[in-house]
């Protein structure tokens, strides 16, 4: 079983909240946090600048995901001038690929996480790249190496698939 929960005014005390009950009642084994950066601030830092407000969410986060012995997949949005960053990058010969330093005002994110991943369409950047290929760059894995993993892209205009892709696929 699953939930959704999309509501405009989610709070971290609301999701953890929610996570506990469902955790309690029906099981949980997976928490996914979309926008981040989109959360309300925990009421005692609301008065924080947003950089500290979010590395808090994360801490909660993070205990929350010990305490019920989940997982808690959290996506973050890039700084806006990460893509200006690439693009320059990409004209002066340097790699344009995303960082953990492009987390849009979290420094805790990268810190705290177990694993952080990032998408990247080399099309974007390059127009002679192929607008079909792609790749996941894991760019911390606790005790495994950093990689790239090459993937194949598909879009039927509702939803996106990355089915990996070996060597002699490319």
């Amino acid at each position: 079983t699953w939930a959704v929960d999309d509501s405009e005014e989610a709070t971290i005390p609301l999701i953890a909240h929610h996570a506990r009950h469902r955790a309690k009642t029906a099981g949980l084994d997976l928490l996914v946090v979309d926008h981040i950066h989109r959360l309300e601030p925990i009421p005692e830092q609301a008065r924080l600048p947003r950089r500290d407000q979010l590395d808090g969410i994360v801490r909660v986060l993070q205990r929350l995901a010990r305490s019920l012995g989940i997982v808690v997949l959290a996506a973050a949005q890039l700084n806006d001038d990460s893509r200006a960053k690439a693009e320059a990058n990409t004209k002066g010969g340097r790699d344009p690929r995303p960082t953990q330093s492009n987390f849009l005002d979290c420094r805790t994110l990268g810190k705290e996480a177990g694993v952080v991943l990032f998408p990247f369409r080399p099309s974007y950047f390059d127009p002679g790249a192929s607008p079909d290929l792609g790749e996941v760059i894991i760019d911390k894995a606790r005790g495994r190496k950093i990689q790239r993993t090459k993937v194949l892209m598909r879009c039927d205009g509702v939803a996106q698939t990355w089915d990996p892709l070996s060597d002699r696929d490319e």
